[in-house]
């Protein structure tokens, strides 16, 4: 467009380039806000955070294609990057340090989602500030810290999640077996 503003659309294609197809066209996602796209573990389907109906950020999905997109449940969305276990009934998101649904601190939780309870509940609450570059975590700047939760791809029991400790960026693992397994 030519006022200068961003206007974000998902492309999907094949990784030989071909078959490229708008997963989430601009009229969805610029238009009506929204973030984080990841891959369903269908391989079919993309998620992220989006509003699609005007009723505030929801968690839905699209088929690579563009076509079918959907709210999933209705757990409400934030703005964290949220990654669905490939048997499909959990997921797992963090939070930016300035959300309503952090702490307020420069803490941000680990959000684990049941979908068949359709509950969401904090499992962790991890430092996410370093204040070597954020000495205001309302301000913080492009080195600020995102859990980036993701699934290990072994068992799928456990998460990688960035954090902060002492003031030194690390990466950790939890272990989700006992949740997972016994859910």
């Amino acid at each position: 467009e030519s006022d200068g503003k961003r206007r974000p659309m998902l492309i999907t294609m094949t990784r030989d380039g071909e078959d490229i197809r708008v997963a989430i066209p601009a009229t969805e996602w610029a238009d009506k806000g929204g973030n984080h796209p990841n891959w369903h573990p269908d391989g079919e389907h993309v998620m992220m955070n989006l509003d699609i109906d005007g009723d505030g950020w929801m968690y839905v999905q699209a088929r690579y294609d563009g076509t079918g997109l959907k709210k999933f449940t209705e757990v409400p969305a934030n703005h964290g990057h949220p990654s669905i276990h490939p048997g499909g009934r959990y997921m797992i998101s963090d939070v930016y340090p300035r959300e309503a649904d952090a702490f307020g601190d420069g803490t941000t939780p680990l959000h684990f989602v049941d979908f068949e309870k359709n509950q969401r509940q904090t499992l962790i609450r991890m430092d996410a500030v370093s204040r070597f570059f954020d000495d205001d975590m309302n301000k913080a700047s492009s080195m600020r810290v995102d859990l980036h939760p993701a699934w290990d791809r072994s068992a799928y029991t456990r998460v990688a999640i960035n954090g902060v400790l002492n003031g030194t960026r690390r990466v950790f693992v939890a272990d989700l077996s006992e949740l997972v397994t016994a859910t």
